[in-house]
């Protein structure tokens, strides 16, 4: 296993989660293609945890071949919740996960939703305006910038993914994450007032 799996390990039973070093390669790969990043061979370091409204695996996506390392290593969060219909993606910054070339599966397109500050800190992916309007509703807007998010956002129906740029596989990015990405969630159920 890679350098830092034992205090992945460590943290997980100490706070109460599970820990799978190898978890079941095929749930993740269900997920692919993601809009806009790309898809890694393989998952390391599985995560998951039951929180009051879905489930989240946080997990590690493996770049690298099976003796190399990556060039540079992330965390990852999936929400399941059956709430979740719309889809949408969003980018902030770049990443080495970012998908610069589209051969099989193309992004949707760019669109603006019409918030300008948002629209000038993230680039937004749907196949329609008001699917990105109703995916990215203020109040998940409100959530991601105030935690000053870089990196992936996707909802799509039935699920929530997450990468957070700059936050390697260590269990105090993992703490972050563990907080963050709940708050996401919560942001993308909430009822409209």
């Amino acid at each position: 296993m890679p350098g830092g799996t034992d205090r992945i390990a460590h943290w997980a039973a100490r706070n109460g989660f599970a820990w799978r070093p190898v978890p079941e390669q095929e749930w993740f790969h269900a997920w692919e293609p993601y809009d806009t990043m790309v898809s890694p061979p393989r998952y390391i370091n599985s995560v998951p945890r039951q929180y009051r409204r879905g489930a989240i695996t946080f997990v590690e996506p493996w770049m690298g071949d099976e003796d190399t390392e990556p060039i540079d290593r992330t965390w990852m969060a999936f929400a399941c919740h059956p709430r979740l219909i719309r889809k949408a993606s969003a980018r902030v910054g770049e990443s080495f996960l970012t998908r610069v070339a589209f051969i099989e599966t193309p992004p949707p397109p760019k669109v603006l939703l019409g918030d300008k500050e948002w629209d000038e800190w993230a680039m937004t992916f749907a196949v329609q305006q008001s699917e990105a309007q109703a995916a990215f509703r203020p109040q998940v807007r409100q959530v991601l910038r105030a935690w000053k998010f870089q990196g992936h956002v996707e909802l799509r129906p039935g699920g929530l993914i997450l990468q957070v740029a700059g936050m390697g596989p260590t269990p105090e990015n993992l703490e972050h994450l563990a907080k963050f990405a709940p708050a996401v969630l919560d942001a993308a159920l909430e009822e409209r007032p």
